[in-house]
């Protein structure tokens, strides 16, 4: 049976604006050298490369694998399998590693996770999604989706502290999960953040099941919509 390809939605398009938003907000707190890992051309999908949202960086670095939106071939880019042993050489190598929606396509995520964190010296931020349709090619498959809790258990296996966990909560869109870790030795160094409590005051995917309270929902979707027209407005 052939695969065939699933192009990106409006759903998909949404989400990917929103954490766009989210990069922009947090980017400019970081610098030294940054590492957009499985980082492809390094496009965020509104005609800016995420390179630029890094204000600060002091040089800036792409890692990718082979398949389709694999190895792309541009300069200085470094080859990585996060299923394997990360080698030596990048250990710590990366002032802040970023990852946008990749380790929903990889099978052992542990592991890579584990690769995503041994990289940097400092600081985290990873991308996923805890709700969409499941999109493959025929060089990827799509094996899970995250939750908050799992994301700060694993950040904490790997000596991080979640400090930032945030999800886009719209009608009718793929919901994905912005998070930034520190390392625990390193949370001296960014007094301007607090570490995470995760609660149930403000569950991602709440429009899971809006069926259910139609009425109460598009009612709450409309009255945000508006402010924020407003609000953009002024």
């Amino acid at each position: 049976m052939k695969i065939k390809n699933i192009k990106h939605s409006g759903k998909f398009r949404k989400a990917r604006i929103w954490s766009n938003k989210m990069l922009s907000k947090y980017a400019t707190f970081f610098e030294g050298d940054i590492c957009n890992i499985s980082g492809w051309l390094d496009e965020d999908k509104e005609g800016k490369k995420y390179s630029d949202y890094f204000e600060n960086k002091k040089n800036y670095y792409i890692t990718n694998y082979g398949g389709w939106r694999g190895f792309s071939g541009t300069e200085g880019e470094i080859f990585l399998d996060l299923e394997k042993e990360l080698p030596k050489e990048l250990e710590k190598r990366f002032d802040v590693t970023f990852n946008h929606t990749t380790l929903e396509h990889i099978y052992d995520v542990k592991k890579a996770f584990e690769n995503i964190c041994k990289m940097t010296k400092d600081v985290s931020i990873i991308i996923v999604p805890f709700l969409q349709e499941a999109h493959i090619s025929e060089s990827y498959k799509d094996f899970w989706r995250f939750t908050p809790f799992v994301m700060e258990r694993m950040y904490e296996e790997n000596n991080f502290s979640l400090v930032v966990c945030e999800h886009n909560n719209e009608f009718n869109t793929a919901t994905y999960l912005f998070c930034i870790a520190i390392r625990n030795d390193k949370l001296h160094n960014y007094k301007m953040f607090k570490k995470v409590k995760l609660d149930n005051n403000n569950p991602a995917g709440e429009w899971l099941g809006y069926d259910r309270d139609i009425k109460t929902k598009l009612e709450k979707y409309i009255v945000t919509k508006l402010d924020f027209i407003k609000r953009e407005k002024k």
